[in-house]
């Protein structure tokens, strides 16, 4: 949640600092494939979607986290190939 909403939500912008953070992540997790990670990802994002809908129904109108969220959703979760 925090890359997809915060830090970067565009794809290819984000992989790199996916891969580093996979490659640090396997440095103490074992048996745990790039595939898995970003299939994890992409579950993660898609959860993350409600988030800014929450906060938009409980009056905080941060339409920006909202907008990030999709554009993280269309990029990684809708147009990829699973």
């Amino acid at each position: 949640m925090l890359m997809a909403l915060h830090i970067e939500p565009d794809k290819e912008r984000s992989k790199p600092l996916l891969e580093h953070y996979y490659q640090c992540l396997c440095q103490n997790v074992k048996g745990y494939s790039y595939e898995m990670f970003m299939d994890d990802y992409r579950i993660s994002i898609a959860e993350a979607m409600f988030y800014p809908i929450r906060l938009i129904n409980s009056g905080i109108c941060d339409f920006n986290m909202r907008d990030r969220g999709i554009r993280a959703y269309e990029a990684f979760v809708a147009n990829s190939t699973l």
